[in-house]
């Protein structure tokens, strides 16, 4: 029985590495298939050299989001890249942005977390974390989430920033 497992096993793994018509395309074939078209950019400030932070843009409604790390806020239309708005916060950002229904959300090196209006870059409130964050805000309507260094994940009153809960992880080896 043992030796009929293996075998059927062997078979299995086999069969599956195996080519085959369920081959993918390879990636210079789906790169014909599909044209690439830069339609727009934007210049953004950099970070410190010494920096590794990975501050990726947003897009919601249409409108692109993008963070640098000495705190500069843009807001520009997907279609053509024009400037809707700009803001800054008081702080190296570290993570972001997240954004909501109503909120464009910014951690940074100092554990502050900053909510803005998205629909202009107003500083709507600013609460203070327990350390670095380094994960996007999660938005919701009613609750902001921020992960910080030092593995507590708190939840924000999306309406005014106070914290009513902090968790922390601890990772299990």
């Amino acid at each position: 029985m043992r030796l009929f497992l293996v075998l059927l096993l062997t078979g299995l793994i086999v069969g599956c590495a195996t080519p085959g018509r369920g081959d993918p395309p390879s990636s210079t074939a789906f790169a014909e298939q599909l044209p690439i078209e830069t339609v727009w950019t934007a210049r953004m400030r950099g970070i410190d050299a010494a920096d590794n932070y990975r501050l990726v843009p947003a897009v919601r409604d249409d409108v692109v989001y993008a963070v640098d790390g000495r705190g500069r806020v843009l807001a520009f239309a997907n279609e053509d890249g024009e400037r809707l708005w700009r803001a800054e916060v008081s702080s190296h950002v570290s993570a972001g942005p997240g954004v909501g229904a109503r909120l464009l959300v910014v951690g940074t090196r100092d554990g502050r977390v900053y909510a803005l209006d998205r629909r202009d870059g107003t500083e709507l409130w600013r609460s203070r974390v327990g350390s670095e964050v380094l994960a996007v805000p999660a938005v919701a309507d009613s609750v902001v989430v921020v992960r910080s260094v030092d593995g507590r994940v708190y939840g924000l009153d999306a309406r005014n920033g106070r914290a009513f809960g902090c968790m922390i992880v601890r990772r299990r080896y």
